[in-house]
């Protein structure tokens, strides 16, 4: 995939900024949690 970003929010939270291609990037969107943290791994 892509490149990717982790960004800094407050209270200890951060962002995951994931750069794909379109239908990549709806494929990503439509993973349960479970899957997309796997792949986030």
């Amino acid at each position: 995939s892509g490149p990717m970003g982790v960004l800094p929010l407050s209270e200890n939270r951060c962002q995951v900024v994931w750069t794909a291609p379109h239908a990549e990037a709806k494929a990503l969107r439509d993973l349960d949690e479970k899957e997309f943290l796997t792949l986030l791994e």
